[in-house]
């Protein structure tokens, strides 16, 4: 089966405008099925991030409602929805999905060994840690 068949068997169905634009630009080239697999999760997680923004910043009782404290009726709490909290998630996933197709993208420098590579990948998890 060709590199365009398998994209085509892979691409998910009814992406929104950015899931679309996400899948295009990561399928530009041949990929392997587990590639086309975490590419269509990315579109698929780039649109709910799209609309779960919509929730968040649209109307605020979509996201964060105020309600009687338990113990005090006179005072207020602000209580937060799900959708923000899903959308730190969805994000952390698509972050950790598009830094898989970074490290892929990665060649190692010619003539370096096993143990340079590690320490390379040490300290730019180390960077990404502290950054």
């Amino acid at each position: 089966m060709g590199a365009d068949e398998l994209a085509e068997i892979f691409e998910p169905i009814e992406l929104g405008q950015v899931g679309q634009a996400y899948w295009d630009e990561m399928t530009a080239e041949a990929r392997t099925v587990a590639e086309l697999s975490m590419i269509a999760e990315g579109a698929r997680i780039s649109d709910r991030l799209r609309m779960l923004d919509r929730a968040i910043s649209g109307d605020d009782d979509t996201w964060a409602t105020l309600v009687a404290a338990r113990d005090n009726d006179e005072e207020l709490v602000i209580r937060i929805d799900g959708a923000l909290q899903e959308a730190r998630q969805q994000a952390t996933t698509l972050r950790q999905i598009n830094a898989f197709f970074v490290r892929a993208d990665a060649k190692p420098q010619e003539g370096a060994t096993l143990a340079d590579e590690l320490a390379k990948a040490r300290a730019a998890r180390e960077a990404n840690a502290t950054g």
